[in-house]
């Protein structure tokens, strides 16, 4: 008996702490909660980190010698912001006043794959998305080439 009133009374409980229903919920899981929200609201979403652009300045200069503007907007990127392992920011992402995006290129490196570097309207970086990453998190990391597998196969599905 005890142990089907301690199962009921965890259900209770997590369907409480769901609902956000507090008048049912223990003090130690409102606790839980209400650290739980802490975290989440006030935690800094994006941290600040040195970044060293000399690698990346030199693809640029060698994969794009007739735009000496993006090795130079690279240069200035000092500083990096990662939301994951996907993308990186080099401008503040939280800022009020950033610039809108305008272009973007890709630059092909021998460590990190494929990256595509984004671009403001004012010149400067927005931040690089490494593609490798993004398909290994998409689970086709083994997909070469999306022009080399040709046009997807479709089902065609009749609903009455």
């Amino acid at each position: 008996m005890k142990n089907a009133e301690r199962k009921t009374e965890r259900r209770a409980e997590r369907i409480a702490h769901f609902r956000t229903d507090y008048s049912r919920m223990s003090t130690e899981t409102r606790a839980r909660l209400e650290q739980d929200l802490i975290q989440h609201y006030f935690a800094p979403r994006y941290q600040c980190s040195p970044f060293d652009p000399t690698a990346l300045v030199a693809l640029a200069k060698q994969q794009h010698p007739g735009r000496p503007e993006f090795a130079e907007a690279l240069a200035r990127c000092t500083q990096q912001w990662r939301k994951n392992e996907m993308y990186a920011y080099f401008a503040d992402p939280q800022a009020k006043d950033r610039s809108r995006y305008h272009k973007g290129f890709i630059l092909d490196c021998p460590r990190q794959g494929a990256l595509v570097v984004d671009v403001a309207v004012n010149g400067a970086i927005f931040g690089i998305e490494y593609i490798d990453a993004v398909k290994h998190h998409r689970g086709d990391a083994d997909q070469t080439s999306l022009v080399a597998q040709g046009p997807p196969v479709l089902r065609i599905v009749h609903w009455k």
